[in-house]
């Protein structure tokens, strides 16, 4: 145990049961865990495939494991508890990560193959840094996934990579996903990757409504990310009294990234225009913002 103990925080005292998994059996055996440090021995007929210590994770914990490359891909493929299937991809990239090949393909597998949406998001997560082709290529065949909150996490992945493919595969994703979340992710996406379509993929979506007004939200945020020029109509109108407050303030803070005397002078107006606190004190952060960028770059 690694906790700091003082006046407050002791030493846990607690039964943990421990698997010990085998080519012919399968045993569990329950231990008391009490001191910072302990050793425990158990009897085994053979080399164990995996060891599993707090078999089915009752303990809230954070523990680190030295597994091979085999033990991780082991219980990748096969560990019952979903946990566990997390664990294992999350160890195997930052244990052997600089084998980026290797990785991809066994996280592939597992993004692919899964039968469990959360072990397939995590996955998906975990290639958005891996910079290979084969990571690019697993996510955009893991967008047919049937689970909308997969096909989210694929296509946030998809934002850190770039190609034609890639800008194409988004574009579908905006106009044809049936899940509000998946095209406003694939819109933040798409800006990230630098495509030349981000700009009128955001405009035409504005016009669509959605829960929460996720995807106007979503593209006017992109829009801003964007520092074109050509978004500060779209933005200057979405920011206007009569819009909803979530749609007003996505479009003011985008405006921040537009420090030109034309937005100061619109933010001060909308400003004195704006009776609501909330509302006001968005604005003149954004202004203070604008200002100072202003001063910075002259």
């Amino acid at each position: 145990q690694t906790q700091e103990i003082d006046s407050v925080t002791t030493l846990f005292k607690m039964p943990v049961e421990i698997e010990v998994l085998t080519q012919n059996e399968k045993r569990v055996y329950r231990v008391l865990i009490e001191k910072a440090e302990e050793d425990f021995f158990f009897p085994s007929d053979e080399m164990p495939i995996t060891v599993t210590f707090d078999k089915g994770n009752w303990i809230l914990k954070k523990i680190q494991y030295r597994r091979s490359k085999n033990d991780y891909l082991y219980r990748l493929r096969s560990a019952e508890d979903v946990v566990d299937r997390i664990e294992a991809g999350r160890g195997l990239k930052a244990e052997y990560g600089d084998e980026g090949e290797f990785v991809s393909s066994a996280l592939g597998e597992a993004l692919l193959q899964d039968p469990f949406w959360g072990v397939r998001v995590e996955m998906a997560r975990l290639f958005g840094d891996l910079s290979t082709e084969r990571a690019k290529k697993a996510l955009m065949e893991a967008y047919r996934d049937r689970s909308s909150r997969v096909r989210r996490a694929v296509v946030e992945a998809l934002g850190n990579f770039s190609g034609e493919e890639v800008g194409e595969l988004l574009i579908r994703a905006i106009r044809g996903d049936s899940s509000y979340f998946v095209v406003a992710s694939a819109l933040s996406a798409l800006g990230r990757t630098g495509s030349p379509t981000t700009f009128t993929a955001c405009v035409s979506a504005l016009s669509r409504d959605s829960y929460n007004d996720v995807i106007r939200v979503n593209a006017l945020n992109t829009l801003g990310s964007l520092r074109d020029e050509k978004a500060i109509p779209y933005l200057q109108e979405y920011a206007k009294p009569g819009r909803a407050p979530g749609l007003r303030i996505a479009a003011i803070n985008a405006l921040q990234n537009f420090p030109s005397v034309d937005v100061t002078k619109f933010l001060t107006r909308l400003e004195k225009e704006t009776g609501k606190k909330r509302m006001k004190d968005a604005i003149r952060r954004v202004l203070e913002s604008v200002r100072s960028r202003k001063m910075m770059s002259e």
